[in-house]
C-alpha cells in the first residue's frame, strides 16, 4: 500500500507522525490481501480478503471501532469477522457483514450511525436493528437500502 501527504493524525498508517510529500510503501504486515481502502476525514479503513477490517488514523470521535479514542498511527483490527463492504463518513465508519448486517461507530451527532442521539458517540462497532425484508449496500460512500416498502432509503 503506497500513501503520502498530511499525517498529524497517523492516517498514513506508517507508525510516525510526520507528514509524507511523496509515495511511501506502508509496511505494515496485513495477515491477508487488502481487496479495499476507504478513507474518512482524517482515518483509514482497509477491508482484508479474509473478511476482516482495519482501521486507522484520527479516533477523536471513536471512528475506528477499536474501544478508545485514541488515535492510531499504524492500523488496528476492528472486532468483527465476515465483512463484505466499508464505508468511511468524515468521522464515522459502516460496515455489512456477510449476513447482511449493518455496524456502524464514531461520530453520530446527527444521528448518522443509524440510531438515536442518545450517544453523540459510539467507540465500538453497534449493529443497527432493521426490520423487514431489506438489503444493503454501499455506492459513492452512501449507504443504501432496499426494502419492500414504496421507496428506498438512504443516509451518509
Amino acid at each position: 500500500m503506497f500513501c503520502w501527504g498530511n499525517n498529524e493524525f497517523g492516517q498514513l498508517g506508517t507508525g510516525s507522525h510526520p507528514s509524507e510529500p511523496f509515495p511511501i510503501i506502508n509496511t505494515f504486515a496485513f495477515p491477508s490481501q487488502i481487496i479495499k481502502i476507504k478513507c474518512g476525514g482524517n482515518h483509514s479503513m482497509a477491508l482484508l480478503s479474509d473478511g476482516s477490517v482495519y482501521c486507522w488514523g484520527d479516533n477523536q470521535y471513536g471512528q475506528l471501532g477499536i474501544g478508545n479514542n485514541e488515535n492510531q498511527f499504524i492500523p488496528k483490527k476492528v472486532q468483527l469477522s465476515n465483512i463484505l463492504q466499508i464505508c468511511c463518513g468524515y468521522s464515522h465508519s459502516m460496515v455489512i457483514t456477510a449476513n447482511n448486517k449493518l455496524y456502524t461507530w464514531g461520530k453520530n451527532s446527527s444521528g448518522q450511525l443509524g440510531f438515536q442521539d442518545e450517544y453523540l458517540t459510539s467507540q465500538n462497532p453497534k449493529k443497527i436493528k432493521i426490520s423487514g425484508k431489506y438489503e444493503l449496500f454501499f455506492e459513492k460512500d452512501l449507504l443504501h437500502m432496499i426494502t419492500n416498502w414504496p421507496s428506498s432509503f438512504k443516509w451518509t
